[in-house]
């Protein structure tokens, strides 16, 4: 048994690793205790040790598998790309296709590539879900300490960069979703079907009428209802919920999309009303900043019982209901380096008072156990 004062050191240690990984320590804050130096590992360049410390066996077997079944259509692309980088020659480079065309695979391929021979690779995105489907992933605006400066005039310029002139541009064409587990005979109707999708969303389909688009939806689409619209889209999309409760696979191969938050919230408390085991109440907190108390007009207008009401896009609500076995999904970067990103789905696996245990089901962090703290 480690005594009080033990479990103090080795947990500023523990502390102080996590900062090194995302650029800091604990003498940025003067407040805190410092760490054991000699428990904390010297690393004058984290980005450089992280990069070279792959499992290069692992990422060589991940490379050999990808390759197995690339495409020539994604095979071409990858050779183009790979003989710059193993000639030692500058390049950029655009992949263009829309979802489903593996453009993530492509990256991942590569990716392994380079790193299963103890070389360096920097895989950053735009967005913090992007950076979950690559190992390693990050911001561009975190891992290179970009600074984003928001205010009514601002505006991104990237789309007229003078860098695009330089770009070599590839396409990918086949949805390989669609296609995925599909025999040959139905794969022109699995191309019809893709296609019909990528109508939809350019708006060449169906009849406007300025306000609305009528479209007609094959009945094979549609889910029959007996007068319960809402148990019937559940029990389609989630079917033997009790039996595959356990299962991480089968809730993150499954999601209902909303229109809006209301609807939202109607899925989430019926999905949760038939899990078993009895809820975990959580509340916001409902205090008003007095940083504008100030201003001119009556102190007591955002009262919390108003602001216990609010339910606005990328904030959950005053209440959020939990149980050991729900799917969640993250609305905030918590720790990027263990995937916890804006969009990571995870399992709940158990209700704490401050704390939230759970496992990872999406990115590249899979199955990964994690304790989220109350924020």
């Amino acid at each position: 048994m480690l005594t009080e004062e033990q479990l103090k050191t080795y947990t500023l240690a523990e502390i102080e690793i996590c900062l090194q990984g995302h650029g800091k320590c604990l003498g940025d804050y003067p407040d805190m205790p410092q760490p054991d130096r000699f428990l904390v590992p010297e690393i004058s360049n984290r980005l450089i040790h992280d990069e070279l410390n792959y499992n290069k066996d692992s990422l060589a077997d991940e490379h050999r598998r990808l390759m197995a079944t690339m495409t020539d259509e994604r095979r071409s692309i990858y050779n183009d790309i790979m003989k710059r980088v193993e000639e030692q020659k500058p390049g950029i480079f655009f992949l263009y296709g829309y979802g489903g065309t593996s453009k993530t695979y492509l990256w991942r391929s590569m990716a392994a590539a380079i790193r299963s021979k103890g070389e360096i690779v920097i895989t950053v995105a735009s967005s913090g879900i992007a950076t979950l489907l690559i190992p390693g992933g990050r911001t561009a605006h975190s891992r290179f300490c970009i600074p984003l400066d928001v205010h009514e005039t601002s505006s991104c310029t990237i789309n007229s960069s003078y860098l695009w002139d330089y770009c070599e541009v590839h396409t990918l064409t086949k949805n390989m979703r669609l296609l995925s587990g599909s025999s040959r005979s139905d794969a022109e109707e699995m191309k019809a079907f893709g296609e019909w999708i990528l109508a939809i969303g350019d708006g060449s389909v169906g009849e406007s009428n300025d306000v609305d688009l009528l479209l007609d939806v094959p009945c094979d689409l549609l889910i029959p209802s007996n007068g319960d619209p809402l148990a019937a889209i559940v029990n389609i999309t989630y079917p033997d919920l009790f039996r595959n409760i356990h299962d991480t696979s089968y809730f993150k191969d499954r999601a209902i999309l909303a229109p809006t938050n209301a609807i939202v919230e109607l899925v989430n408390e019926y999905v949760l009303s038939l899990m078993p085991g009895d809820a975990r109440t959580y509340l916001s907190c409902d205090s008003p900043c007095s940083a504008n108390s100030s201003v001119g007009g009556p102190g007591n207008v955002h009262t919390p019982e108003f602001l216990n009401t609010i339910n606005v896009f990328g904030l959950p609500n005053h209440i959020l209901k939990l149980k050991v076995g729900v799917p969640v999904m993250l609305l905030r970067n918590v720790d990027q380096n263990l995937g916890l990103c804006n969009g990571t789905r995870l399992i709940i696996t158990r209700t704490g008072k401050y704390v939230l245990e759970a496992k990872v089901i999406s990115g590249s962090n899979i199955g990964d156990k994690v304790f989220i703290p109350r924020l």
